[in-house]
């Protein structure tokens, strides 16, 4: 079976199997980092589903990186209500509002699966959360490559 299947099924659209399919990906790509000792500050926003699984890659994204500290901000969605948990139904107003006094460092991730063209389901823009919180705005697909390559700000080679 590969990791992101569930018996022979391939399960990715509804769900199931991607985390495990980011973490793959994330896992393999990091294996073949050297590490350095580079320094940067930065944050990431996330759905409380998914707050304790992203807490986990950053520890070890830390152990090769220890000088990159990655502030993780669980977005609680008061929108819709905060028993919805997923981060692809987090709103600009929720991540603005929330982040409002955090410390953010050089830039925001947010994953692409909160946006669709270019703005978020209560019509804020990407341009208006940089602007509130007076910080760039780095969006990255639910890809584990592709999301240690935005952490890393496209300094190292993967």
């Amino acid at each position: 079976m590969r990791y992101w299947q569930y018996e022979e099924f391939r399960q990715i659209e509804n769900g199931v199997g991607m985390l495990s399919l980011f973490s793959h990906q994330f896992k393999k790509s990091l294996k073949y980092l050297k590490g350095s000792n580079k320094s940067n500050e930065l944050s990431l926003i996330t759905g409380a589903a998914s707050y304790e699984f992203i807490k986990e890659l950053i520890a070890l994204f830390n152990q090769k990186y220890p000088n990159i500290k990655v502030n993780v901000y669980k977005i609680i969605n008061d929108f819709f209500g905060e028993h919805i948990t997923v981060t692809g139904l987090l709103t600009g107003q929720d991540i603005i509002k929330q982040l409002k006094q955090k410390k953010l460092g050089r830039y925001l991730i947010i994953p692409l699966s909160c946006i669709n063209d270019g703005v978020f389901l209560d019509d804020v823009s990407i341009s208006d959360v940089e602007n509130a919180l007076n910080v760039e705005v780095k969006t990255v697909p639910s890809h584990g490559k592709k999301f240690l390559k935005t952490l890393l700000e496209g300094g190292d080679i993967i």
